[in-house]
């Protein structure tokens, strides 16, 4: 039944394709085979198949549609594994639904809560959810029976007999309060080789999330369980609770939680959070400018009622609690350095054990890592004493140094080595050394992306007390990267050689893998059926290309910039498309002749810049099939705080406190940002070299900065956002400076305006305070015919920005005088979540990006200054 619903699925989904508008069919083959001494690969098949088949259709009429078949062999039989069918982000009634039926996953609602102590891996299972969200409330449903992965490619997975029931609803009450329900059924029968002490549980909840504000937030969960244990033959009712915050400072973070998890809390094959309680607090805060400490301890119970237990098998109970504390501080430009110290239990003490026993363990941690331009490298050492009340020969010391080190030679050839040495020494007298040495290369062949990689290693362990050694080698080849295009190639080698005490010559083993993918366009986007008929006497051609992430905005892709997802991409005006999930997209049936292709800038997603040159010009022949290449520039976010030092030692030290007012410019004042809660931020920032600049005439009377005033910064792909930090003193002066000049048409002895400035976009660029800061937008100095009238948009639409305030009555006035020269101008106020945030002033809505730019330019040329088109909602 399950073979003949999968092959049913992928038939029909394949029979529509032609209907799509764009899409992929992907089919890998891949096989693993293990080789050599039969006395190490007991167990494992000599052979491991995999095959698969799916399908990708995004932007389909009722959302994206995804499917996926694979077949495995289990013994000496092929066996269908993995089947999977997925259509979401359909709307229907006013809410965005999504159908999952199949071998899928979900994760447990503890996850989303984020505390690091209570994470919880995805449970995977076989059946279907549903689920449905709209701006404020979301409910899902699942229903289905666990599976656990079988084969190494985690393609065949296991039904094993535990039924899932479960609902989940979420409400958000307010901008500030989130509120969740969950119920669930979870019955497990009998599981061979797996284990679980729980028959039957039944549950349900309710939670509740407190966003105090941005960067404070408060859990509170709580649920009702009644399970019967394996071999009992009565019910227990028991309780879960869960209440914790999470506190993100401005040099660090806060996590603090008290949960109880019952013994019948979702007990689910791979969830590991039932049947215990704990109490967690850690927290990482810049103690200094240069230096960063960290901290945490945890303190838990498992095995939690062992007394209320009517089987077979009761359970003991156990407890223990472990700490850790450490520091990270920078050497030079370069380098840095960290030191971290554990404590505590090794594994957790019987409760009511008559004896008592102690199972300690210590470690001790230095590292140290640099980037050297050209070479990278990190050099760790550690230190782990463990202590065993009961037992000499389980109480032992740890010695443990490693290095690693990566030389990039060039763009496509780099170097890497690694040396790892262990010293392991017991209170009885016995212990063991291991070393362990290696290192190989890797460079990238042809032009294509397609990489060769080799790596060799020696290592020995050798027993203290017997004086034998262990020697083992091994040597790992791998050919991996795009020998075709849409055509992947994976291969790669493994072989190890081990030498055993006592045993006659060396024991070989080899273990070799090799995936082939190839990748179909089943729908790449077609002229109008009209135009290429027109076309056909001359003869028509195809283009064809891919959009990469230009992190640099070289205009070239370089290893690591990736491809981009659903790109709008326009054909002159024949046709448009969007790029694949791999980046790429097409268009045939294109007449021949000069036609332009290039990034449809009306719909470019509002986190990515375009590149320089957005469209490019094409001759096309008979037949013929151009390639372009488009890289867009990811956007990004530098924000910052400004710190009122107050003993002006030029540190921040505890205590100090932020300071308002202030204005920070980036890029010599291509934008501006005021100073508000001591923190500004920038979005919508291109990656690469910026500036950002503390406006020293903006500080209040008797400020001036107590450190440097401009700062350099670098959004990369390895650091795609920024922080900065600029420290200011008070002193007494006897003037008082004027922040920013008033007004042309206010009185000389006019005040000058409150503090006023463009936010980025949602903050839109402004121009230098002197020039931003007068809140009459001058409209009688405005062309209105110059100013293209907006094409009112209903959903989604396009704004320009003319300026931010935090005086109400002065931007209804701004709005007043645009209104007045015929401008559309409307007031954004601020949310009820942040109610001191500023009053902002647009035109608008435009319904494309195009539009909305060409009114900014008009603006612009009118007023000589800048202004930014964000997206509106």
């Amino acid at each position: 039944m399950r073979v003949f619903a999968a092959c049913s699925l992928l038939c029909v989904s394949i029979a529509r394709t032609s209907a799509a508008q764009q899409g992929s069919v992907q089919v890998t083959a891949a096989a693993q085979s293990i080789q050599g001494d039969p006395r190490r690969t007991v167990g494992q098949a000599p052979l491991e198949p995999d095959l698969g088949v799916s399908w990708l259709r995004p932007g389909t009429r009722f959302g994206l549609l995804q499917m996926e078949l694979r077949g495995t062999r289990r013994g000496d039989l092929p066996h269908v594994g993995k089947a999977f069918f997925s259509l979401r982000d359909f709307k229907l009634r006013g809410a965005n639904w999504s159908i999952d039926a199949g071998d899928t996953f979900f994760s447990p609602a503890i996850g989303d809560y984020r505390f690091a102590n209570l994470s919880t891996p995805s449970i995977t299972f076989a059946g279907s959810s549903v689920s449905a969200r709209t701006t404020r409330a979301a409910a899902g449903m699942i229903v289905g029976r666990a599976t656990a992965t079988r084969n190494l490619f985690g393609t065949d997975p296991d039904t094993v007999d535990q039924g899932l029931a479960i609902a989940r609803a979420s409400y958000k009450a307010t901008d500030r309060v989130e509120l969740f329900t969950r119920a669930s059924h979870v019955r497990t029968g009998a599981l061979d080789q797996y284990n679980s002490p729980i028959a039957v549980s039944d549950q349900g909840g309710f939670a509740a999330r407190w966003i105090a504000t941005p960067w404070v937030h408060v859990i509170a969960d709580g649920s009702v369980v009644s399970y019967r244990r394996r071999g009992g033959e009565s019910r227990e009712v028991d309780g879960s609770g869960l209440a914790g915050a999470s506190l993100l400072l401005a040099r660090g973070w806060i996590q603090v939680n008290a949960a109880r998890f019952s013994p019948g809390e979702l007990p689910i094959l791979s969830q590991p959070l039932n049947d215990r309680q704990t109490l967690f607090a850690a927290g990482e805060l810049d103690a200094f400018a240069r230096l960063r400490v960290f901290g945490g301890w945890e303190s838990f119970r498992s095995n939690l009622h062992p007394e209320d237990s009517s089987a077979a098998r009761p359970s003991v109970a156990s407890d223990g609690s472990r700490g850790f504390a450490g520091a990270r501080t920078p050497i030079g430009s370069r380098s840095s350095v960290a030191l971290r110290f554990e404590a505590g239990d090794r594994r957790s003490r019987i409760v009511d054990r008559s004896l008592p026993s102690l199972s300690d363990t210590g470690t001790l941690t230095a590292e140290w890592q640099t980037n050297a331009g050209a070479v990278s490298g990190v050099a760790r050492y550690a230190r782990r004493q463990n202590v065993e009340s009961q037992s000499q020969s389980t109480s032992y010391t740890i010695d443990d140094s490693s290095t690693h080190l990566f030389v990039t030679l060039s763009q496509r050839t780099q170097l890497f080595g690694t040396a790892v040495a262990t010293r392991t020494a017991a209170r009885d007298g016995g212990g063991s050394t291991f070393w362990q040495i290696g290192g190989g290369g890797q460079t990238q062949l042809l032009d294509r992306s397609l990489w060769l990689r080799g790596e060799g290693t020696v290592s020995r362990n050798v027993d203290i007390l017997s004086t034998l050694a262990v020697p083992q080698q091994s040597l790992n080849v791998g050919l991996n990267g795009e020998i075709a295009r849409n055509v992947i190639l994976g291969l790669n080698v493994n072989a190890d050689r081990l030498v055993t005490p006592n045993a006659t010559g060396a024991s070989w083993v080899s273990r070799s893998t090799l995936r082939i993918t190839r990748s179909f366009q089943t729908a790449a986007a077609r002229t109008p059926t009209s135009i290429a008929s027109m076309a056909r006497h001359s003869g028509t051609g195809s283009i064809a290309g891919v959009v990469f992430s230009d992190w640099n905005a070289n205009g070239r892709q370089e290893p690591g910039e990736a491809f981009l997802e659903n790109i709008p991409i326009r054909l002159s005006e024949l046709g448009s498309s969007t790029t694949s999930k791999s980046g790429d997209f097409g268009f045939i049936n294109v007449p021949i002749g000069l036609q332009q292709v290039g990034i449809d800038l009306s719909a470019l997603p509002v986190d990515f810049d375009p590149p320089a040159i957005p469209h490019v010009q094409l001759q096309l022949g008979r037949n013929e099939t151009k390639r372009v290449a488009f890289g867009l520039v990811p956007l990004n976010t530098v924000s910052g705080t400004v710190i009122l030092d107050a003993n002006g030692n030029g540190t921040v030290d505890p205590g100090e406190t932020p300071m308002d007012g202030a204005v920070v410019v980036l890029d010599a004042g291509a934008r501006s940002e005021q100073v508000r809660k001591g923190r500004f931020k920038f979005d919508a920032v291109r990656s690469g070299d910026h500036t950002i600049e503390l406006v020293i005439d903006s500080l209040p009377a008797g400020a001036s900065p107590a450190g440097e005033t401009q700062i350099s910064i670098a959004l990369t792909q390895a650091q795609p956002t920024a922080d900065v930090q600029f420290l200011v003193t008070r002193q007494p002066r006897p003037e008082t400076r004027r922040v920013f000049a008033p007004p042309p048409s206010a009185p000389r002895s006019a005040p000058p305006p409150t503090a006023a400035t463009n936010r980025p976009a949602a903050a839109a660029p402004a121009s230098p305070p002197s020039r931003k800061a007068d809140a009459r937008p001058a409209a009688n100095a405005i062309s209105r015919a110059a100013v293209p009238a907006p094409a009112r948009s209903e959903g989604e639409g396009f704004a320009v920005q003319i300026i931010a305030l935090n005086d109400p009555s002065r931007a209804r006035d701004a709005v007043a005088e645009l209104k007045a020269a015929g401008l559309p101008a409307y007031l954004v106020e601020p949310p009820a979540s942040d109610p001191d945030g500023p009053y902002r002033v647009r035109l608008g809505r435009y319904a494309t990006r195009a539009d909305a730019e060409a009114a900014a330019t008009a603006l612009e040329k009118s007023r000589g200054e800048k202004y930014w088109v964000i997206k509106e909602r």
